[in-house]
């Protein structure tokens, strides 16, 4: 019987990485060359961004992003220390994720929100598969 293939899991770190890609890796961090890169839709495709919220200002993209059906992993470090643009932002992507489009919004950890378009799914069990 032939072994199942492990995925190949990425060490996520809050250290910032330089635009070339260390030894071994596979993929390319392009921001700093292409912070508009073009990216290919299809039907199908889902888009993953890696964003830092500083302030009330970032939530429109954050908007457009969810509207486009993406996936975004959002630290919200920095704005946590201002409770009251803090709630806003929480309040109103909340209010346009969950309720206008049917996505979800999952805490991840102190500092980290996961905001999924409707068609992903969050589940704590990893055998749950629907």
């Amino acid at each position: 019987m032939e072994e199942a293939r492990e995925p190949r899991w990425l060490p996520i770190s809050n250290e910032p990485r330089a635009p070339e890609a260390r030894e071994g890796e596979t993929f390319h961090f392009l921001d700093a060359r292409f912070p508009d890169a073009p990216i290919p839709r299809t039907h199908d495709g889902i888009i993953l961004h890696r964003a830092e919220i500083l302030d009330i200002t970032g939530l429109p993209q954050l908007l457009d992003w969810a509207a486009d059906g993406d996936i975004v992993m959002l630290d919200t470090r920095r704005l946590m220390s201002r409770q009251t643009e803090f709630n806003a932002v929480i309040d109103r992507l909340a209010s346009f994720v969950e309720r206008d489009l049917g996505g979800e919004l999952v805490q991840m950890g102190e500092t980290r929100i996961l905001i999924l378009p409707p068609r992903v799914r969050a589940t704590e069990n990893i055998n749950h598969r629907g």
